[in-house]
């Protein structure tokens, strides 16, 4: 086995500074030629003579702006169902299944509503706030019975 040398295998390379670097020859002006300085001087830089911030540094980019905070969302009003919908005009479930079997007993027509339960009157009176109004949803029911 043989040992490399890196004398005798590689050749010497020269030292050059940037000061003995050749520099390119500019453009030759005359008749055939109708560029002006600046178009010669696109050529060797890179830049474009159309004015497009000369191919150098761009602009430094604006921060993202950000969106404005949106406004929180109105708490919803919640539902208040039949006997909340009763409570709020002062009337409980039990006093308005009491007047309605007050009112049945005195009524001949609608004497099949006293022997239904209280969630059965509830359920079939639905919304009614007054008694008025649950003896006129209970009529048809009871005539249909």
């Amino acid at each position: 086995m043989t040992a490399r040398t890196s004398t005798s295998q590689t050749p010497a390379r020269k030292s050059t500074s940037r000061s003995q670097a050749t520099k390119p020859e500019p453009l030759e002006i005359g008749p055939r030629s109708p560029k002006t300085k600046a178009e010669n001087a696109a050529v060797f830089t890179g830049r474009a003579a159309t004015g497009d911030n000369g191919g150098g540094r761009k602009p430094k980019s604006q921060p993202a702006k950000s969106a404005p905070a949106k406004p929180k969302p109105k708490p919803k009003a919640q539902t208040l169902g039949q006997s909340g919908y009763r409570q709020k005009f002062g009337l409980s479930d039990a006093a308005i299944v009491a007047a309605i079997r007050e009112r049945v007993s005195r009524d001949k027509q609608l004497a099949v509503v006293g022997k239904w339960s209280d969630s059965r009157i509830l359920a079939e009176i639905g919304w009614a706030t007054s008694v008025d109004g649950a003896v006129k949803k209970l009529r048809p029911l009871v005539a249909a019975h």
